[in-house]
């Protein structure tokens, strides 16, 4: 039937922002090299906090990975947070280059509540293998468990938007200078070959925040 022209235009969108969102939250990962955060807060004045953390290398002539953040809260005075980093080193020249980055954030007649979803995929491309040095893998190390820390902050949705986003930055300069063709001898420096000349070819982050009425208390 033709929608009520007398019904008010939210109440009319509401089911098919939540189709879109069900449908994002249920689509299956198609592959183990792809990467999805999923955080569902339905307790009033509760914390959801999901990080989901991917670096792999392939030899696919097909890039096709995805990376998804998902937060829906319908609930009061809580906070639900979805972040997705992904990296992917392609070891050689890929015929096909479709990755998909992806982030939704959806607040369900909430009140007082924040609600942010943060996707960032790196995809690199070289014609031979590559590895990390070991400072480039403690680097990683110390920014994976800088984003882990981000589960107890109180900040401002926005600071922590900010915080997501340089250590994306961070993470690009990791890759941009700390891989070394496989078989070279780690000696500690930073030279990049050309496999990293070019990081961000396919650098695509995504935020969806969306921060309700208030912070929570």
């Amino acid at each position: 039937p033709d929608p009520d022209p007398h019904e008010p235009m939210t109440q009319r969108l509401i089911p098919l922002v939540l189709a879109v969102f069900v449908a994002a939250l249920a689509a299956p990962v198609a592959a183990a090299q792809d990467n999805e955060a999923v955080a569902v807060n339905t307790e009033d004045e509760a914390l959801v906090f999901v990080l989901a953390f991917d670096l792999h290398r392939t030899m696919d002539g097909v890039i096709d990975e995805s990376n998804r953040a998902v937060a829906y809260a319908s609930c009061e005075r809580c906070r639900t947070i979805a972040i997705a980093f992904q990296i992917v080193l392609a070891m050689d020249a890929a015929a096909v280059v479709v990755p998909v980055n992806v982030a939704v954030a959806v607040n369900d007649e909430c009140t007082a509540c924040e609600t942010l979803a943060f996707a960032y995929q790196l995809v690199l491309s070289g014609d031979h293998r590559v590895r990390l040095t070991g400072e480039g893998r403690a680097r990683i190390k110390r920014i994976r468990k800088a984003l882990r820390a981000l589960r107890d902050s109180d900040a401002p949705l926005d600071q922590i938007l900010a915080e997501l986003q340089r250590r994306a930055v961070e993470l690009q300069d990791v890759i941009r200078t700390e891989l070394v063709s496989v078989g070279r001898r780690d000696t500690g420096d930073t030279a990049s070959p050309e496999a990293a000349s070019d990081p961000a070819r396919w650098d695509s982050p995504e935020a969806s925040p969306d921060p309700g009425d208030a912070a929570p208390d």
